[in-house]
């Protein structure tokens, strides 16, 4: 989505060409409100390999963890517990 706003922000569709939607396929467990993703051209590969070095990684990833750690972490002891609990009504 960040790449997306960058994409648009910048008007690279003028310089790389047009991206365009395809449809993606999700894991049953992993369901997503939109299963469109971008495909972008290759000719700008080298400006996303930039963009997520220089940007993405020092400016926004470290607030992305940020707000997404509590919710893993409440998944995963979720996950864990349940696991637990059900492997302990099998021994």
């Amino acid at each position: 989505m960040v790449w997306g706003k960058h994409w648009s922000d910048n008007s690279f569709d003028k310089k790389y060409g047009l991206r365009r939607k395809h449809p993606h396929v999700f894991p049953t467990d992993f369901t997503q409100k939109d299963s469109m993703a971008w495909i972008y051209p290759v000719e700008a590969l080298g400006k996303f390999r930039y963009w997520m070095d220089n940007i993405y990684v020092t400016e926004k990833f470290g607030t992305y963890l940020n707000n997404n750690a509590k919710k893993w972490f409440e998944q995963c002891r979720y996950t864990c517990i349940s696991s637990s609990r059900s492997a302990s009504r099998l021994s």
